[in-house]
């Protein structure tokens, strides 16, 4: 098949295939996904290889777990772990993000930003960082905050984001560059910094 584009919905990426048919890849809890170029051999441990009409291609190895779908566009419609997905919380405006936090009330500030039918996208190495920047407890009900508090916490996701995609994210990139995987403290504010 040919791959037309790629997107990312939440934490997955979808590969828009001829036919019509997706290719679905959520890395999970993280996951090595490296390109290697026509005559290079592919890295050894994978769990998951395509290989290009050029020779080139690319593997994943899931560090703990992760998904893999081939679905057609009427099975893609129905996909329970894609069509719940929230939006991505980087494509609200304050208002919108406002007025998602103010339907769950009784829901704790933490998981309005990991349940991923509320707001996709965002893990739990941000999640502290964002709480911590927006000076809200990740214990404190929705329904208490203030438009002022929910309005920082809205600018605090896309402070923390911006400022870790700025030093090079978690994980290497598709060709293994970058990332801080040995150094995570270096793109967090209060991550991975237990004791301190």
């Amino acid at each position: 098949r040919r791959i037309a584009r790629v997107e990312r919905r939440g934490k997955w990426f979808l590969f828009h295939l001829d036919a019509p048919l997706y290719l679905l890849l959520n890395l999970g809890m993280g996951a090595d996904l490296f390109y290697h170029a026509a005559g290079e051999a592919p890295r050894a441990k994978h769990q998951m290889r395509i290989g290009l009409d050029d020779g080139s291609g690319f593997t994943c190895r899931f560090w703990w777990f992760g998904y893999i779908r081939v679905l057609s566009a009427e099975a893609l419609e129905g996909h329970p772990e894609t069509a719940r997905l929230g939006p991505d919380p980087l494509s609200l405006s304050p208002a919108e993000f406002i007025a998602i936090a103010r339907r769950f009330p009784r829901s704790n500030a933490k998981s309005l930003i990991l349940d991923q039918e509320r707001l996709s996208g965002i893990g739990n190495a941000y999640a502290h960082d964002i709480l911590w920047m927006a000076s809200i407890h990740p214990q404190r009900k929705l329904g208490t905050l203030s438009e002022e508090e929910l309005t920082r916490y809205f600018e605090a996701i896309g402070k923390v984001i911006e400022h870790a995609h700025r030093l090079g994210g978690y994980e290497p990139d598709f060709f293994g560059q970058g990332g801080n995987m040995q150094t995570p403290e270096r793109i967090t504010f209060i991550g991975y910094r237990e004791g301190k």
